[in-house]
C-alpha cells in the first residue's frame, strides 16, 4: 500500500483554540432545509457567517446554494463542527470543506451527523454535487451518515466509514438509485478509498487495526500516525496526531485546553495532599463545548465551571451572566422556538399562545410572522388579533432572538414587549438577534430594552415606522456595537414623520424615543434626578421640580445625610412634604419618638403615624432605615409596604435596618426583597408578633454569613400564639409580615390577586403553579386553563376549540353559536 494512506502530517498544524489569532468560533444554525430570501441573499448570509471560521458551535447547514459560479471558499477553514453537517438542495459541484476534521454530532439531523441529500438541478440534469472532497475528515463521534438522491455524486461509497470515521454502533445509510453519470475508479494510489478523482483525494486512515501500512498497531489506544507502536497517538487525541503527546493531537476527543487535549477542563478547586485542604485552582477554566476557556462567551451563562445556554432548575441569571440559586420563587421560564419545540409551527399562533402565560424568561426565541394574523389552515390554526399578543407583557428576557414580521391594522407597536429588558442572542436568525421587518408598526414601544448581548439588529422596510432611537442609544444597548452590525433603514422617511407630527414628545431629550408618549422617552429633557428639600422655616429656598417626563424618571428625594435636614434628628411634620411621591430615598430615613411627641426646641410639633403614609411610594433607600418610638396608632410599617431594597451604603453603627423599642405589632414590609449591606436589628419591640423565618432573611440579605441579624427580645412566641396573633393558616412555613392572608411570604395553597386563598374561584379562575389565573375574556365564566380554548362555555361564539368575539371570514355562527364554514359558493364581504 502506498504512503497516501497516511495523513500528510507535515502540512497540518495542531489546533490551538483561543490561543492563536487565526482561530475563530462561529455560531451554527438550526434551520434544516429552510433558506432565507432569494439565492443571492441566502448565499451572502452564509458567506458572512462562515468566512475565516474554524470552529462551528452548532450545525453547519449548507442548503439551497444555487449557481455553478458560486465561490464557496469561505468554508475552507472550518475544522470542527459540534453539531451536524447538512448539505442539501444545492447544485454546486464541489463544497471545499477540505480542512473539516471532526464532526461531534452533539445535535443530529434525523439521527445523522452528516446528511447529504437532494443535491441536483431538476432543470439541468448534469448539474449537482459531484464529489465530497472532505480529505481531512477522519472522525464522527456520534451519529450516522446519510446519502439520498444525489444523482451526480461519486466516490462516497468508496470511503471506509465504519472502519475509520464512524463511532461504534453507527452506520452509513444510502439510497440505491442509479447514478446519472459513470463514476470512474479511485486513483490507483488510493487503493480503492477516495473522496474524489484527484491523486490528493485518497482517504487517510488513523484508526484501523491490522498489520502493515494503512493500519494502526494493536498497542495503540485509539488513533495513530503510522503502523508502528511509536506512532500511536495520545489517548485523548481524535482524528490523528503528529506525535505521542496530548499537545500533538489534530483534534481532541474530549476537551481542548489551550492546545492540550484533556479528559476534563481544569476544575475551580483541587485537593492539596500536603495541606489536606481543598484549594483554589489558579489554572481553572470553564467548559465551552469541547473547549476550555478563561471566560464564557458573552452570549452564554456561567454555571459553576460550565458555559450554558440556560440555568438548571432552581437557578437563575443574576444579571451578570452567572447562574445563582433563586431568591424565593424562580422567575417563570417558558420554552420558545427552538429545536423540537412547537414542531410544524413557524410562528406564534393562537394554538400555542397559552404556553406563554405569565412567563418572565423565554428560553429560546420568539417568532411572529404574517401567518399569526392571517391564520394557516394547513398548519391547523386560525387568525389571531394583535391584542392577544399581550400575553407577552410579562416577558423580561429572551435567550435567543426576537423576529417580528407581518402586518395588521391593529398591529402598530410592540407594547406587548414593554417589559422586555434583555435579548441574549444565544441562538441567532441568520446572525440576527432582533429582526423587525416589513411590519405595520408605527412605533417600537420597547421601553424597557437595555441589552442585546449578541447578534445583529435588522429593522427595515417598515413603511409606517417613525419615532427615532438614536445611534448613541443603540451603542449603549448593544454589548459590542463595533461587532453587532445594525441595519436600521428603509423605514418611513423622517421628513414625512415630521410633517405628520409623528415625532418624539418635546419632553424627550436628543436620544429619541420608543413612541409618541412622554413616558416613552429614552431620557427626559426636563426631569431632574434629585429633588431638593424645603421646609416651612425657609420658604424662600423652596425649589420647584419638573416632573413632565412622567414614568421615565423615578423621583429621587434626599434623605438624612450629611448637611441635609440640619438640626433635625427625625422625620417630622416640618419636612414631611419633601417626600411626596418619592420612589428612591438617597440617604437614610430616621423615625424616632420625637416624631410623634414633637420637639419645641427643634421647632416642630407632634405628628400622627397616619401622616407617614407619604412613604407608601418609596421602593428603595440607599442608606439605612431606623425606626424607634411608640404611639398607640403606630402598630405596623405598612407605610413602607412598597419598599423593595435597602442598599446600606450608609450605616447606623453597622446596621442598615433598625427597628428598636417600638409599639409595632407586625412589620408589614411585604415587598422587601434585598438588604444589600449592613446588619439587621429588630429588638425590644414588646408587642411584635408574626414571625419571618430565618430562611427568608437568608434570601433577603445579600451576604447572610456576614450580615448579622439580631432579632430577639420581642414578644414571646407563646404569648403571640395564646393571643391568636399568628400568621394566617393560608401562609406556608416561611412566615408572614402580618396577620392578613395578603401578608404571607408564600402561600400554603393558592394565590389570588396577591392574597393567599384555600382554592381558586372556580367560576372565574383556574390554577397554574399555585397561582389563580383569570379565565380568558372570551369565556363565559368557568375555564380549565389559559387561553380561549379552555373555556367551559363561550361568551360569544366558538370556532373549533377557541372562543372568539365573532366568527372569522367565511364562517357563520349556527344556533349553538358554533362557527361553521360558509357554502363554497359564498364570497367574503371584502371580495365582492
Amino acid at each position: 500500500m502506498g504512503s497516501s494512506f497516511w495523513m500528510v502530517f507535515a502540512g497540518l498544524c495542531v489546533l490551538h483554540m483561543f490561543t492563536e489569532g487565526t482561530e475563530k468560533v462561529c455560531l451554527g444554525t438550526d434551520k434544516q432545509l429552510t433558506s432565507i430570501g432569494d439565492p443571492n441573499h441566502h448565499y451572502n448570509l452564509l458567506k458572512n457567517l462562515y468566512t475565516n471560521c474554524t470552529y462551528v458551535d452548532g450545525n453547519l447547514e449548507l442548503v439551497a446554494i444555487e449557481g455553478t459560479g458560486r465561490d464557496l471558499s469561505f468554508v475552507k477553514d472550518i475544522r470542527e463542527v459540534t453539531g451536524y453537517v447538512l448539505i442539501a438542495l444545492s447544485d454546486i459541484s464541489y463544497i471545499p470543506l477540505k480542512n473539516l476534521r471532526i464532526i461531534r454530532g452533539k445535535n443530529l439531523y434525523h439521527g445523522s451527523a452528516l446528511s447529504v441529500k437532494f443535491n441536483y438541478n431538476k432543470n439541468i440534469p448534469t448539474l449537482g454535487l459531484r464529489e465530497l472532497r472532505f480529505n481531512s475528515l477522519t472522525e464522527i463521534l456520534k451519529g450516522n451518515v446519510t446519502f439520498f438522491n444525489n444523482p451526480q455524486l461519486c466516490y462516497e461509497n468508496t470511503i471506509d466509514w465504519k472502519g475509520d470515521i464512524l463511532a461504534n454502533g453507527y452506520y452509513v445509510i444510502s439510497d440505491t438509485k442509479d447514478k446519472a453519470r459513470i463514476c470512474e475508479p479511485c486513483p490507483a494510489s488510493c487503493n480503492g478509498n477516495c473522496w474524489g478523482s484527484r491523486e490528493e483525494d485518497c482517504q487517510s486512515f488513523t484508526r484501523r487495526r491490522g498489520l502493515g501500512p494503512g493500519y494502526c498497531s494493536e498497542q495503540c489506544d485509539y488513533r495513530c500516525k503510522g503502523p508502528n507502536p511509536q506512532d500511536c497517538c495520545h489517548k485523548q487525541c481524535a482524528v490523528g496526531c503528529i506525535g505521542p503527546l496530548a499537545t500533538d493531537c489534530l483534534a481532541c476527543l474530549h476537551y481542548n485546553n489551550s492546545g492540550k487535549c484533556e479528559e476534563h477542563c481544569p476544575p475551580p478547586f483541587f485537593y492539596d495532599t500536603d495541606l489536606f485542604q481543598t484549594v483554589t485552582n489558579p489554572d481553572a477554566k470553564y467548559t465551552y463545548g469541547s473547549l476550555c476557556v478563561d471566560e464564557c462567551p458573552s452570549h452564554l451563562l456561567q454555571e459553576e465551571e460550565n458555559c450554558v445556554k440556560t440555568c438548571r432548575k432552581g437557578n437563575t441569571d443574576n444579571g451578570q451572566r452567572v447562574c445563582e440559586k433563586c431568591v424565593g420563587a424562580c422567575p417563570k421560564k417558558c420554552t420558545g422556538f427552538q429545536k423540537y419545540q412547537f414542531a410544524g409551527y413557524m410562528t406564534i399562533n393562537e394554538a400555542i399562545l397559552r404556553n406563554f402565560t405569565n412567563c418572565t424568561i423565554i428560553e429560546g426565541s420568539l417568532v411572529i410572522t404574517k401567518q399569526a394574523f392571517e391564520g394557516d389552515l394547513w398548519a391547523g390554526f386560525g387568525p389571531m388579533s394583535p391584542s392577544e399578543l399581550s400575553v407577552f407583557s410579562t416577558v423580561e428576557e429572551i435567550t435567543g432572538y426576537l423576529q417580528i414580521e407581518g402586518q395588521h391594522e391593529d398591529f402598530t407597536d410592540l407594547s406587548m414587549f414593554r417589559n422586555l429588558k434583555i435579548i441574549q442572542g444565544r441562538e441567532l436568525y441568520n446572525q440576527y438577534s432582533l429582526v423587525i421587518y416589513q411590519t405595520s408598526l408605527e412605533s417600537l414601544g420597547l421601553t424597557s430594552l437595555q441589552q442585546v448581548n449578541n447578534g445583529k439588529v435588522n429593522i427595515q422596510k417598515n413603511r409606517d415606522l417613525c419615532y427615532n432611537v438614536e445611534d448613541v442609544v443603540w451603542n449603549r444597548i448593544l454589548k459590542n456595537p463595533a461587532e453587532q452590525e445594525r441595519q436600521i433603514n428603509r423605514n418611513k422617511k423622517k421628513t414625512k414623520c415630521v410633517v405628520e407630527g409623528r415625532t418624539c414628545s418635546d419632553q424627550c431629550n436628543s436620544d429619541g424615543c420608543w413612541g409618541f408618549e412622554a413616558s416613552q422617552c429614552i431620557k427626559c429633557a426636563n426631569c431632574e434626578a434629585t429633588t431638593h428639600y424645603s421646609d416651612n422655616r425657609n420658604t424662600d429656598n423652596s425649589q420647584q421640580v419638573s416632573e413632565k417626563c412622567v414614568g421615565a424618571c423615578p423621583k429621587k428625594c434626599a434623605g438624612f445625610q450629611k448637611n441635609q435636614f440640619a438640626g433635625y434628628m427625625t422625620i417630622n411634620e416640618a419636612i414631611l412634604r419633601n417626600f411626596t411621591n418619592c420612589t428612591i430615598i438617597e440617604g437614610s430615613l430616621v423615625i424616632t419618638k420625637q416624631a410623634f411627641e414633637g420637639d419645641l426646641w427643634a421647632g416642630f410639633g407632634p405628628m400622627s403615624p397616619s401622616e407617614l403614609s407619604v412613604f407608601s411610594t418609596v421602593e428603595e433607600i440607599t442608606g439605612y432605615l431606623q425606626i424607634e418610638g411608640q404611639h398607640k396608632d403606630f402598630t405596623d410599617l405598612s407605610m413602607f409596604r412598597n419598599l423593595k431594597i435597602i442598599q446600606g451604603r450608609e450605616l447606623y453603627n453597622q446596621y442598615s435596618l433598625v427597628i428598636y423599642q417600638t409599639s409595632l405589632e407586625s412589620l408589614g414590609l411585604t415587598s422587601l426583597q434585598q438588604v444589600n449591606n449592613g446588619k439587621v436589628n429588630i429588638r425590644k419591640n414588646r408587642d411584635l408578633c408574626y414571625n419571618v423565618d430565618d430562611a427568608v432573611w437568608n434570601r433577603i440579605l445579600k451576604n447572610p454569613a456576614e450580615q448579622e441579624r439580631q432579632i430577639n427580645r420581642n414578644k414571646k412566641k407563646t404569648k403571640c400564639v395564646a393571643e391568636g396573633r399568628t400568621c394566617s393558616d393560608q401562609c406556608d412555613s416561611d412566615g408572614c409580615w402580618g396577620f392578613e392572608a395578603s401578608q404571607c411570604i408564600k402561600c400554603a395553597n393558592f394565590e389570588l390577586d396577591g392574597t393567599c386563598v384555600e382554592s381558586c374561584e372556580a367560576t372565574t379562575h383556574y390554577s397554574d403553579n399555585k397561582q389563580c389565573r383569570p379565565c380568558d375574556p372570551q369565556c363565559d365564566g368557568m375555564c380549565n386553563g389559559p387561553g380561549s380554548d379552555n373555556c367551559t362555555r363561550c361568551l360569544n361564539v366558538k370556532d373549533g376549540p377557541f372562543c372568539k368575539e365573532r366568527c372569522p371570514p367565511m364562517k357563520y355562527p349556527d344556533r349553538n353559536n358554533q362557527c361553521q364554514l360558509c357554502h363554497e359558493s359564498c364570497v367574503a364581504p371584502d371580495s365582492r
